[in-house]
């Protein structure tokens, strides 16, 4: 099983504006998550919504997919970190490496 590692995400307030105002939604953030996990070969993906008390709720997005270590998830919340150009693996969804951080920004 995983463990939990802490990333630092930059101030959002202006990037979730941003995002929100072209019509990113949390529909949308989930279906970045999702793809993700397809790209890494999950073949289980277990989604949870937990009510929290008036805090609202978490939404925990389980999968058994190939995982990154800490040195790429870091790598993968740089935005600019993934050449859109690069060839990509036949079937892999992601192309400009946002899903991860907008999905990140937007659930902040």
């Amino acid at each position: 099983m995983g463990r939990d590692v802490e990333i630092s995400i930059p101030a959002a307030k202006n990037m979730i504006q941003s995002l929100r105002a072209i019509g990113y939604d949390a529909i949308t953030a989930i279906t970045d998550l999702i793809d993700n996990s397809i790209d890494a070969k999950a073949t289980k993906i277990d989604i949870y919504f937990l009510r929290e008390d008036s805090a609202g709720v978490q939404i925990i997005i389980k999968d058994n997919g190939v995982g990154m270590c800490e040195k790429e998830l870091q790598k993968a919340m740089i935005i600019g970190s993934k050449d859109p150009s690069d060839e990509r693996e036949t079937g892999e969804l992601g192309r400009f490496g946002m899903g991860l951080k907008t999905a990140s920004f937007f659930f902040r």
